[in-house]
């Protein structure tokens, strides 16, 4: 019975040839194997036993356990004898082959399991060569040179695309940005989406992907579901605040992100430039007021040479000197007192047509870094305004050495406190001028 059906399963394998069934690969394997083959052991029927088996001269070789041939295909052989009922995986000179009911399975093409892992069979013999992504039954799994690797996370490919591997295994859960040796890939739900260009994340930050790679090369503002970012060669800068530009335009940046709540002044390397809900406002003209006072916009950048041309030269003068010392209010009032030279005037100067008279002394106290009161206060009044303090300019009298009152400037901030440079620089450097109390100043001040 057992002779028959070897019969039979060479009419059924010649029949499945003659329909197509047994492909043009598997009997490349199997030639492969029958030119190749030194292996003295045939598979014969036995009559005794009433089983195939091979033979080592007349007597059953037992000791043997591997693949055999014969003319009628491969055979498992166990212990000597054919075993229908195996199978898996089996050994013999020639390599590993899938065995099917004791016969090798030139059809099969897949991963079949044995005690030392999972491998990659193709037209039924384990495939060393390949690498790659192969399916069976419980899902899709990452094959190195012919063995499943559990080891492996990463992106490999197959002849569908390219996939994202976690331990061997596809995650078709996965969405974000994994590596494998040519670089960094963006994968959606488990596949590479070479269409995506966008800004994505993995454990390590924000990537600027470009079809489908993390570019590295890319500096520059970019968008996904949750706004725009600023990138930096690739990655999300999360420490940026300033301009930046694109196609559009430029926009503003606070920590990464476009703020499109902004509107204000911002800094770039020509100049403050006037923003309105995050882009830069070129079609502005007009005045802008913020915490550090009132700026003349023109084509939306600040330009103190138009709209107001004498305010404008005070601000640049004043934004020379935050320069030196910073924009603070007690190192701008040393500085008055320590870089003006007092010079006396008899009365008032009448200023030039345009200027007041406020405006005219504190010209000459920048320029020439000389004058009376009236220019120390006035130059200390234009660096208190453009610092954002409540700073007022007074002309008024002031208690004099030998008794009663002389003409005098000062300044008074917030309406509380009195500030005199030229008192602090002409009277006494170790008395107090500086945000004296209305009321209880060193000299009486009126109005």
């Amino acid at each position: 019975m057992k002779k028959n059906m070897m019969k039979n399963f060479m009419i059924c394998s010649t029949l499945a040839a003659s329909i197509g069934i047994i492909w043009c690969c598997a009997d490349e394997v199997r030639a492969e194997g029958t030119e190749s083959s030194e292996n003295p052991n045939v598979v014969v029927w036995d009559d005794a036993s009433g089983n195939w088996c091979v033979k080592n001269g007349d007597q059953v070789n037992t000791s043997y356990t591997g693949v055999a041939q014969n003319e009628n295909g491969w055979w498992y052989i166990r212990d000597g004898y054919l075993d229908w009922d195996y199978t898996g995986l089996a050994e013999n000179e020639n390599g590993w082959w899938y065995i099917n009911h004791g016969a090798v399975d030139w059809t099969y093409t897949g991963l079949v399991e044995n005690e030392n892992g999972w491998w990659y069979i193709n037209c039924g013999a384990l495939d060393w060569n390949y690498t790659g992504v192969v399916q069976n039954e419980n899902g899709w799994w990452y094959v190195n040179h012919g063995a499943l690797d559990w080891t492996y996370t990463g992106v490999a490919q197959n002849e569908n695309g390219w996939w994202y591997i976690n331990d061997g295994w596809l995650n078709w859960d996965y969405t974000g940005v994994a590596q494998n040796e040519y670089g960094w890939w963006y994968i959606n739900n488990g596949w590479l989406n070479w269409d995506y260009t966008g800004v994505a994340q993995n454990e390590y930050g924000w990537w600027y992907i470009n079809n489908g790679a993390l570019d590295w090369n890319y500096t520059g503002l970019a968008q996904n579901e949750n706004g725009w970012w600023y990138i930096n060669q690739g990655a999300l800068d999360w420490n940026y605040t300033g301009l930046v530009e694109n196609e559009s335009g430029w926009w503003y940046v606070q920590n990464g992100a476009l703020d499109w709540n902004y509107t204000g002044l911002a800094e770039k390397e020509d100049g403050q430039w006037y923003i309105q809900n995050g882009g830069l406002n070129s079609g502005y003209t007009g005045l802008m007021e913020d915490a550090n006072g009132s700026h003349y916009i023109v084509n939306g950048k600040v330009n103190w040479s138009e709209s107001d041309p004498e305010e404008a030269k005070l601000r640049e003068y004043t934004e020379q000197v935050y320069s030196e010392v910073g924009r603070d209010l007690r190192a701008c009032f040393n500085w008055v007192v320590n870089n003006m030279s007092y010079e006396r005037h008899n009365g008032h100067i009448t200023p030039p047509d345009g200027y007041t008279r406020c405006q005219w002394y504190s010209m000459m106290a920048f320029q020439n870094h000389r004058g009376n009161c009236y220019s120390y206060a006035g130059a200390f009044y234009y660096l208190a305004k453009y610092l954002g303090y409540d700073a007022e300019y007074v002309e008024g009298q002031v208690t004099r050495r030998g008794g009663g009152y002389t003409p005098h400037g000062w300044v008074e901030i917030d309406g509380r406190y009195i500030c005199d440079p030229e008192g602090q620089a002409e009277i006494s450097p170790y008395l107090n001028f500086y945000m004296m109390p209305k009321g209880n100043a060193l000299l009486s001040y009126i109005r």
